[in-house]
Formats: C-alpha cells, sequence, structure tokens
C-alpha cells in the first residue's frame, strides 16, 4: 500500500510539473486570448471529449469482461482510471509509456495485475486498429477526392499498404493470443542441480484482505494470516470489528515490523485503527494476564 501511494504521488509530480511546463510555454495570456475566442463553444467542446472518453470507458469495461471484476471498480472509477490515462499520455513526451504503467498500476487492485496487464494491452492494441482503420479510410478519401500528383499519390499508396499490414498483424496477434504468449515468456523455468540448502526467493506485492465467514472476519496478508495479540495494544480483542472501506478497499497502514514479527499493518475501522500482526509473531506472552490472541474477529 505504501509503495502504491508512493508511485500515485510520483505520477502526480511529473504530470504537475509537465502541466505547469507547458502553460509557461505557451503562455497564460495566449490561453485566456484562445478561451476568449471560443467563447460558448468551449461547452460543445467539452461536451464532446466527455463522450469521448465515456466511450472509451465502455470498451474498457466491454474488455474486462466480468461481472465480478465490473462490480468491484465500478464504471465512474474506470472513467477516472481511463481519463487519467489520457491526460498523462497527453502530457508527457513519451506517449504511452506514462499513461498505460499508471493504468495498469490503478487497475491490478481491483483485477490482479496480470489481468490488468492484458487489458491494458489489449485496450490499446484496438486503440491501434482503430487509428489503423482512420488512416486507411482518410488515405482512400483523399486519393479519390483531391487531385494529386503521382509522387504523393504513390506515397499515400504506400502508406495505406503499411497501415494495411499493421493492422492485419495487430489483429492476428490479438486473435491467436498475444498477451498469453507475452505472460508465458515472462515465466521463468529454474533447471538446475539443486543441493541441500538452495532455496528460491520470490519477490511478490500482495495486500492485506478481508475474509468472512460465520460473522466473523479475518485479515490476510498474502500466505501470512493476522491476527491481534492483547500484549501488542490496550484494546478488546473480542469486540466487534467494523473496517472502513474506501472505493470497497481496506485503508491499510504498514508499520515497521518489530522484534520477532514478520509484518505489522494497521487497518482503519469505524472505532480507530486496529493493529494486526503475523500469526506466528503473536501469543508469546501464555504466562502474563493478557495473553489471548485472534484471527477471527466478531463483525
Amino acid at each position: 500500500m505504501h509503495n502504491k501511494s508512493k508511485i500515485q504521488n510520483l505520477f502526480l509530480l511529473i504530470g504537475t510539473i509537465a502541466f505547469v511546463l507547458m502553460i509557461y510555454k505557451i503562455g497564460i495570456g495566449t490561453i485566456t486570448d484562445n478561451l476568449l475566442k471560443i467563447e460558448w463553444w468551449i461547452i460543445p467542446i467539452l461536451c464532446l471529449w466527455i463522450l469521448v472518453y465515456l466511450l472509451n470507458t465502455l470498451s474498457g469495461l466491454l474488455i474486462i469482461n466480468n461481472l465480478e471484476d465490473l462490480r468491484r471498480i465500478g464504471f465512474f472509477q474506470l472513467y477516472k482510471i481511463t481519463l487519467s490515462t489520457f491526460a498523462i499520455n497527453t502530457a508527457t513526451p513519451m506517449g504511452l509509456i506514462g499513461g498505460e504503467p499508471y493504468k495498469i498500476i490503478e487497475l491490478s487492485p481491483y483485477l490482479g495485475s496480470n489481468k490488468a496487464t492484458s487489458s491494458v494491452i489489449l485496450f490499446s492494441a484496438m486503440h491501434f486498429l482503430a487509428h489503423f482503420i482512420f488512416w486507411m479510410l482518410s488515405i482512400t478519401l483523399t486519393l479519390v477526392i483531391i487531385p494529386l500528383d503521382l509522387t504523393w499519390k504513390i506515397a499515400l499508396s504506400i502508406s495505406f499498404i503499411i497501415c494495411l499490414l499493421l493492422f492485419k498483424l495487430t489483429l492476428k496477434g490479438c486473435k491467436k493470443g498475444i498477451i498469453n504468449s507475452i505472460f508465458k515468456s515472462i515465466n521463468a523455468d529454474l533447471t538446475r542441480e539443486w543441493k541441500n540448502g538452495d532455496s528460491v526467493t520470490i519477490d511478490c506485492h500482495p495486500e492485506v484482505e478481508m475474509q468472512t465467514l460465520n460473522d466473523k472476519i479475518a485479515f490476510t496478508f498474502g500466505a501470512l494470516t493476522l491476527a491481534r495479540d492483547e500484549q501488542k495494544e490496550d484494546g478488546n480483542i473480542e469486540a466487534p470489528v467494523v473496517p472502513v472501506l474506501h472505493n470497497d478497499r481496506l485503508i491499510v497502514n504498514q508499520l515497521d515490523a518489530e522484534a520477532g514479527e514478520t509484518v505489522r499493518f494497521t487497518v482503519k475501522t469505524e472505532d480507530g485503527d486496529l493493529l494486526l500482526t503475523d500469526y506466528a509473531s503473536c501469543g508469546k506472552h501464555w504466562m502474563e494476564e493478557r495473553n489471548r490472541i485472534s484471527v477471527w474477529l466478531n463483525a
């Protein structure tokens, strides 16, 4: 969670700097003059672009194509992410290198990293296909309507052929599972002669998740089960717990683990912050008065 906030703040900083630089380069006076010239036409222009991004969001929903995922993310949250993605792509000189990674980061909590990445790649592929269709149609209309000399006709014809080849290549890649091929190429095969003491370290980035069963809740962090420990807090571990959610997600703060702990978190609840640590580090004070621990909490 903490790393994700850092990345979000980094994108915000980059976008702010790019925005300020564009205003400085264009000039506030130039921007004001153009706005005065546009007058009330600014309203239909804004409405048009709102519609454009709505259609892009709808295409994103069709690509996700999973009712449970759609309920989790919601249309307006996806619209906000789509709008931010295009804003970053427009503001940064690197194009897709700016907005698409941001979109993957934002979608990952809702879809998982694999599905978020594949959805963004497929969305970009469809975007390219639409551009190829637009360019081929424009070239055709130009050749039919506008009188051109032979040089321009040859140049446009070559451009049409290139667009057509790229269109077919992209379409073939999507049909044959280019995205699955990308993920398969990421998988690593570890083939070697293993010896005693050899180990494999996997670097992953899980999140704190809430589990529910029989009117009780528990919290997990990847493969780790989290628990409350009376020795680590002053609260009553039998008291009902009602987590506070933001966009259907827990509000979690990761703390520095203390001696004997693997992880330590606080989860925001209606009664304040709930302290959770890994189960293996709890219950080490069974000879003392406050020695109880709890995994399944009253909801």
